[in-house]
Formats: structure tokens, C-alpha cells, sequence
């Protein structure tokens, strides 16, 4: 997801550069359940119901950065709005969450990790699409490979178990045959 630096976000960088003073640095990402703002460099706030904190910062070229947060699974709520936050509480920059369909419910029972880009160069060529996790249906396929590979261990263990009696066999039948012949000739 492309954020949209807000004016805020550039009335700050414009203040450190004319200050020499350092850019405060971006904190987190906040996730909103709107109601989004239809332009995006005007945002001023998110209504935030999760702060998620930024796991890993990725610059991919001189003018644009990835960073990626993530949303607990024990966490449920709606997502239409996302912005980024800087230390000083600063609304940095900002983009609707899948305006077109009303946004996201992220519900109980899986994480959802995501990363958004904050970009001064061209991106037409950026196209990111989101799906839903089935979690039962990943469950189900852990379980068939778990399943699957304790069968196979069973099965080589079974092999050598049969292979051990089947020789213990041989030996006990030998040693029949040989008390047999014994009491025989006695």
C-alpha cells in the first residue's frame, strides 16, 4: 500500500531542513476504522483502533522506503484507514484501506502482517494485492503433512519390527528343530 505524505509530514520535513534539526522519526503505524479521508495529503488524525509498531524498515531506493507492522491475532477490527505516526505524534502520512470495498474486518485467530511505501519517485508499476488467510484450511493442511510424515515414520518402524521378528523366527525355528532332533535321537 502507497501511503500519501500529508501536509503535515511535509510541514515537518520542511521545518528540519530549514532548522538543520533532525527528522522526528516515524513510530508507528495506526489502523483506523474511519471514516477515511477522501484526500489523503489532508489527513490530520487516524481514528485509531490498533497502534501497530513498525517491525522492519526497508529503504528500496534513494526516495522511497517499505516498512512493515503487523496486527496480532488475538486483535479483530475494522481496517479502512492507515496512517503513520511520528514520535512526536505527528500524522506523517496517510492512505485509505481498500476504499473501494469498504475496507478490511480483520477478525480473531490469524496475524495480519503488511507493509506500506512511502515514495517520492514514480510507482505506476506497483500493484499489491491482499487475501485472506483461511486459517482452518491451513490448520487442515499442518495436520495432513503432520499426519503424512508420522505414517511414513510408523511404516519404516513397522518394516524393521517384522524385519527383527521374522529373524527371531528363523532362530527359534532352528532351535525347535535342533531340541527335536535331540530328544529324537535320545
Amino acid at each position: 500500500m502507497l501511503l500519501t505524505i500529508t501536509q503535515a509530514g511535509h510541514a515537518k520535513e520542511q521545518e528540519a531542513l530549514a532548522s538543520g534539526a533532525p527528522l522526528p522519526k516515524l513510530e508507528k503505524l495506526l489502523i483506523g476504522a474511519g471514516p477515511i479521508q477522501a484526500e489523503p495529503h489532508l489527513a490530520t488524525a487516524v481514528t485509531a483502533w490498533y497502534e501497530a509498531p513498525i517491525l522492519t524498515v526497508e529503504q528500496l531506493s534513494q526516495g522511497a522506503l517499505k516498512l512493515t507492522a503487523e496486527v496480532g491475532a488475538d486483535v479483530e477490527g475494522h481496517i479502512r484507514e492507515i496512517g503513520l505516526a511520528m514520535e512526536d505524534g505527528t500524522l506523517y502520512a496517510y492512505a485509505p484501506y481498500q476504499a473501494e470495498g469498504g475496507g478490511l474486518f480483520k477478525a480473531t485467530g490469524f496475524a495480519f502482517s503488511f507493509y506500506v511505501i512511502i515514495s517520492r519517485e514514480d510507482v505506476d508499476q506497483l500493484d499489491v494485492n491482499y487475501a485472506p488467510l483461511d486459517v482452518d484450511a491451513l490448520a487442515q493442511q499442518i495436520a495432513d503433512e503432520a499426519n503424512a510424515r508420522i505414517n511414513a515414520a510408523i511404516d519404516a518402524s513397522m518394516v524393521e519390527i517384522v524385519r527383527n521378528i521374522s529373524g527371531l523366527n528363523r532362530v527359534a525355528y532352528t532351535q525347535q528343530d535342533q531340541l527335536n532332533t535331540l530328544e529324537a535321537s535320545q
